[in-house]
């Protein structure tokens, strides 16, 4: 297996074994968007596994406080890094922050890393349901009634990960993140068939930011909706 940074840092954690998100997205799209007497359809949710990491000086909620979305000196000229921090911002937003555009303006302060893999080959036995066939070469091949021909079934499953970072904006000044200690951080990670990066990270942000603060040293699974 071969593992791509997209995004900086490396996140850890567990691994989510919800349902794959590619094939989650896929059958989405399938969904009539009311059922009859125009009842809206429940809408299907994937499991993201979040550990978290707290420190006693992290805020007990991210609303109402000024936060800058920031990127590390290895994302500054990324265009897909800049559209991942957006992303964050939006979500902020969404939860009350005030997202301001200057680590001078800030309360705290927020870094994203991300990663997205080549995938790991599975390969899983699963009955095919027709008679299992003991001689597969010559004219005759006689089959016996109940014996059931095992089917391999091969999948790639891809993990995606993201780590958000929140530091104390005034006791950071202008240190470098890099050497600064975040006082919060959420690991974020999902798996799937055929993922993307844009499918992938708004479930990881979303989830990340769901399990904030958490208890130091958690390990939870946080339920998103997809859209």
């Amino acid at each position: 297996m071969t593992k791509r940074s997209r995004g900086g840092l490396r996140a850890r954690g567990g691994i989510g074994r919800g349902p794959s998100l590619g094939l989650l997205l896929v059958l989405l799209a399938l969904l009539p968007l009311g059922g009859p007497g125009g009842c809206s359809q429940a809408r299907p949710t994937v499991s993201v596994e979040v550990t978290t990491y707290v420190r006693p000086q992290a805020p007990p909620t991210l609303s109402g406080h000024a936060i800058a979305v920031v990127a590390l000196p290895d994302q500054e000229t990324s265009l897909e890094h800049a559209h991942a921090r957006d992303q964050v911002a939006a979500e902020l937003r969404a939860r009350g922050a005030r997202v301001v555009e200057t680590r001078a303006g800030a309360e705290f302060l927020v870094s994203l890393a991300y990663t997205l893999d080549d995938g790991e080959t599975r390969i899983d036995l699963a009955p095919a349901g027709s008679a299992w066939d003991p001689m597969p070469f010559g004219p005759v091949r006689p089959r016996y009634p109940g014996m059931v021909r095992p089917a391999l079934i091969e999948r790639t499953i891809q993990t995606a990960t993201l780590t958000l970072a929140v530091y104390d904006a005034r006791a950071a000044g202008d240190t470098p993140l890099a050497q600064v200690t975040p006082v919060a951080q959420m690991h974020a990670r999902v798996q799937g068939q055929h993922l993307t990066l844009p499918q992938a990270l708004d479930p990881l942000i979303r989830g990340a930011l769901q399990a904030y603060p958490g208890q130091d040293g958690a390990v939870r699974r946080v339920p998103v909706a997809l859209f």
